[in-house]
C-alpha cells in the first residue's frame, strides 16, 4: 500500500475501487505501528475505525457514497470532544474523561463518510504559549504519512509557523468551522485548522465546511518584504497573470506582547471552570466544595497550567487590569483595523514568523501556509483563493527545484 498520499489521491483510489476503505485503514494502522507513530497519538480507535470503514465500503457497494471524503481516514487533536473515546487535552485533570457528545467539526467529517482513526497529542490548555518546542504531533503525523489529513486546534498560528515543510495548514476565519465541542485554550484566539499534505488537500477538506460557492474576484497579491527572495516570488506569481506588488509591510511589534497578555488572561479564565465538580478528576480531601476544588487543582494541574492561572489572574487584578489587559485589548483593536485595511483588497504574503501569525490571529483573519517559508493572510471568505495561490507557488517551486 502506498503511503504519503494526498487526500485527493486516496479519494480517487477509493472511488475507482482500487482499494477498500477497510484495507486502506489497516495499511495506515500498520504504518503507525511500524514507525512508532503511536507516539503522535493520545488514543487510537482501531476497532471503531474498522467498523466505520466497513460501513463506508457497504455504502459504496450500494452506490450511496456520502461524498468525496467517503472512506478517507483522518485524525483529530485531543482537544476535540469525541463520544466513545477519551478526551484528555494533555491534562491530568481530564484523564479518563469521556465526553457525552462529539465536536461539530469532527461530526461534520464523519457524517460525510470520513473515518476517524484516533486522537493526536496536543499541548492542550498551554496551546499558543511561546516558544513552542518541537514539531507538533499533528504535523508529524501528516508529514510521515500516518494519516492523509487531520483537524487541529490553533490558537496563535503556531501550526502555520511550525518547522514542518512537508505539510499544508489553513486556519480559516473564525466562524467558518464550528468550534463547538473544541476545548478552549484562549477562546477569542482559538480556531479549527486543517492540516494536510498539500494546499489542494486543505481546499478539498475545507469545501466540506464552506457550503455554497464563494465568487472569485481578481486576485491581487502584496508580497510584504523586499529582497531577492521577494523578487523571485513576485515573478512566479506574475507568470500566473496576477496583479502583484512587492513592498515592505511594517507589522505592529506590540502584537506579540498583546497576544501573550490576552492568551494568559483568557487561559486563566478557561481553567477556572475545572474544579473537579462537573467533569474531570476530583480530590476527595476537603471539608467543603472550595477546599476540594483547590485540592483538585493543586493535585492535577501541571506546573505550566498553574503558572498560566497565576499570571492571567494577576493581569486582571487591580492596577494591572488597566495597564496590561485593557491596554492589550486596545492594541488588539488597532492591530485588527490595520490588518483588515491591508487585506481588504489584497492577499498578504509574508515570511513565516511569530509576528505575522500573531497579527493574523489577533485580527481573526484566515491564514495559510504550505511547504515553504511564507504565510498568506487574507480577508474573511478568501480562504480558497489563498490556497489556490499557495498551490501555484508550491508547484512552480517544485519545478524550479526539480
Amino acid at each position: 500500500m502506498r503511503m504519503k498520499e494526498s487526500v485527493m489521491t486516496v479519494a480517487r483510489r477509493l472511488e475507482a475501487g482500487e482499494v477498500t476503505s477497510e484495507a486502506l485503514l489497516l495499511s495506515y494502522v500498520s504504518r503507525i505501528k511500524e514507525i512508532n507513530g503511536a507516539s503522535c497519538f493520545a488514543h487510537l480507535n482501531i476497532d471503531g475505525a474498522i467498523e466505520a470503514a466497513r460501513a463506508s465500503d457497504e455504502r459504496r457497494r450500494e452506490g450511496k457514497a456520502l461524498g468525496i471524503l467517503e472512506g478517507v481516514p483522518f485524525a483529530a487533536e485531543d482537544r476535540f470532544c469525541t463520544e466513545q473515546m477519551p478526551t484528555q487535552c494533555n491534562s491530568a485533570l481530564l484523564e479518563g474523561y469521556f465526553p457525552p457528545y462529539t465536536a461539530d467539526a469532527v461530526a461534520r467529517l464523519t457524517d460525510a463518510g470520513a473515518v476517524l482513526i484516533g486522537k493526536l497529542r496536543t499541548r492542550g490548555f498551554l496551546s499558543g504559549e511561546q516558544p513552542m518546542e518541537g514539531e507538533p504531533s499533528v504535523c508529524r503525523a501528516v508529514r510521515e504519512g500516518l494519516i492523509p489529513f487531520a483537524l487541529a486546534a490553533d490558537t496563535g498560528g503556531e501550526l502555520l509557523r511550525a518547522e514542518s515543510r512537508d505539510v499544508a495548514v489553513i486556519k480559516p476565519a473564525n466562524g467558518c468551522i464550528s468550534r463547538l465541542g473544541m476545548i478552549a485554550s484562549a477562546p477569542s484566539l482559538d480556531g479549527v485548522a486543517i492540516v494536510a499534505r498539500t494546499a489542494e488537500d486543505c481546499a478539498c477538506v475545507l469545501n466540506l465546511f464552506q457550503e455554497g460557492s464563494v465568487p472569485d474576484r481578481p486576485v491581487r497579491i502584496t508580497v510584504g518584504w523586499n529582497g531577492a527572495d521577494a523578487d523571485a516570488l513576485c515573478k512566479r506569481l506574475e507568470r500566473r497573470g496576477l496583479d502583484v506588488a512587492c513592498t515592505s509591510v511594517e507589522l505592529p511589534t506590540q502584537a506579540v506582547t498583546a497576544y501573550r497578555i490576552l492568551c494568559a488572561v483568557e487561559g486563566a479564565s478557561e481553567l477556572a471552570r475545572y474544579d473537579g465538580v462537573r467533569f474531570g478528576k476530583c480530590a476527595e480531601i476537603g471539608e467543603n466544595a472550595w477546599e476540594r476544588a483547590a485540592n483538585t487543582r493543586a493535585a492535577y494541574f501541571s506546573y505550566g497550567e498553574k503558572k498560566r492561572i497565576l499570571l492571567g489572574t494577576a493581569l486582571l487584578t487591580g492596577e494591572y487590569r488597566e495597564k496590561c489587559d485593557q491596554t492589550a485589548r486596545r492594541w488588539r483593536a488597532e492591530i485588527g483595523r490595520q490588518m483588515h485595511a491591508l487585506t481588504e483588497r489584497s492577499l498578504l504574503v509574508l515570511p513565516k514568523s511569530t509576528l505575522s501569525s500573531v497579527c493574523g490571529a489577533l485580527a481573526e483573519l484566515p491564514m495559510a501556509s504550505a511547504l515553504g517559508d511564507v504565510t498568506v493572510i487574507g480577508a474573511c471568505g478568501s480562504e480558497r483563493q489563498m490556497l489556490r495561490v499557495l498551490g501555484w507557488l508550491n508547484r512552480e517551486g517544485a519545478c524550479e527545484n526539480g
